[in-house]
C-alpha cells in the first residue's frame, strides 16, 4: 500500500521502467538479461521462480541459451545492485537461489503495478458495494498511476501478457468512471475520461459513441460528427473495417437528417 511516504526501493513499469534505491535512480544496467531478470523477479516478488520458468520467459526457445546464461544474468544483476552506493544489504534487497530457482525479497518496497492493481481492486469492490465516493477516489488514483503501457518497447511473451492484463484493468476502471460522469451529466469530466480511454485504445467504439451522444445533447452536431469521422478513419485506415451498426445508428439518431451528409473517408 502506498502511504505517500518514500520507500527504500521504488519500481515503475508503466510508461517507462525505472528503479530507485533510497531516492537515487539506477541507470547503469549491464548488457544482457540482468534488467529483464530483475523485472521478472519483482513481478513474482517473494515467490520461488524455477530455472525453467526463467529460461522460458527470458530466453525464447529460438535463442537456445547456454546452461550458464541464467547464472551470468543473476551475477550481473547482483553487480548492478552492489555498484549502487547503498549495497543490497542496506536496502533490504536480496536475490536468493534455492531449490533450483531464484526469488527476490525487498523489505521496504513500492511498485506502480502493485499499487495500480490494489487501487483498481478496491475501486471495483466499492463499486459493487454501491460506495460511489470510494469508487471514484480509488479508480481515479489508479488511473493516475497508469501513465502508459507496461514496459513499452519490450516484446517478450510474458511482457505482452502482463501488458494486456493491466490495460484491461485500466479500461474497466475507465468504464466505471465514464458511466458515473454520464450519470452526473458532467460534460467536462466525461470528455477527459473519454480522451484517456482513447489514449489506451484508439479503436474503442463505445467511447466514440459516448462522445458523439454527449456533444449531440449539447447541440454540438459538428463536434459529434467529427468524433464519428475520426472513429471511421482510424478503423478503416488501420484495421480496414467500418464502424459497427450501433455507431452508425448513434450518428443517425443525434444529428438532424438535414445535416447528415455522407462521410468521405481517405482511400
Amino acid at each position: 500500500m502506498d502511504d505517500g511516504a518514500r520507500h527504500s526501493v521504488e519500481v515503475r513499469f508503466l510508461g517507462c521502467f525505472s528503479l530507485t534505491v533510497n531516492g537515487s535512480p539506477i541507470r547503469q544496467w549491464r548488457a544482457g538479461k540482468a534488467r529483464n531478470l530483475f523485472q521478472y523477479l519483482v513481478l513474482n516478488k517473494d515467490q520461488l521462480v524455477t530455472r525453467d520458468q526463467l529460461y522460458d520467459a527470458l530466453w525464447p526457445e529460438s535463442e537456445f541459451p547456454g546452461g550458464s546464461s541464467l547464472k551470468v544474468a543473476a551475477h550481473a544483476l547482483r553487480r548492478v545492485l552492489q555498484a549502487h552506493p547503498d549495497r543490497p544489504g542496506d536496502t533490504g534487497i536480496s536475490i536468493v537461489y534455492r531449490d533450483f530457482g531464484y526469488s527476490i525479497h525487498i523489505e521496504d518496497f513500492w511498485s506502480d503495478v502493485e499499487e495500480f492493481q490494489r487501487l483498481v481492486s478496491d475501486g471495483l469492490r466499492a463499486h459493487r458495494a454501491g460506495d460511489a465516493e470510494r469508487t471514484d477516489r480509488s479508480l481515479r488514483a489508479a488511473l493516475g498511476l497508469y501513465s502508459g503501457e507496461f514496459l513499452p518497447g519490450e516484446s517478450a511473451a510474458w511482457v505482452v501478457e502482463q501488458r494486456e492484463y493491466l490495460k484491461s484493468l485500466a479500461m474497466r476502471a475507465l468504464d466505471v468512471v465514464r458511466a458515473a460522469a454520464v450519470t452526473r451529466d458532467d460534460f467536462d469530466d466525461l470528455i477527459q475520461v473519454c480522451r484517456q480511454t482513447l489514449g489506451i485504445d484508439r479503436y474503442h467504439e463505445e467511447t466514440y459513441r459516448v462522445l458523439m451522444a454527449a456533444h449531440g445533447r449539447r447541440g454540438e452536431f459538428d463536434r459529434a460528427r467529427s468524433w464519428y469521422e475520426l472513429c471511421s478513419r482510424r478503423l478503416m485506415e488501420d484495421l480496414a473495417v467500418a464502424p459497427d451498426r450501433e455507431t452508425e445508428r448513434t450518428l443517425q439518431t443525434i444529428i438532424p437528417r438535414a445535416r447528415l451528409a455522407p462521410v468521405r473517408l481517405a482511400g
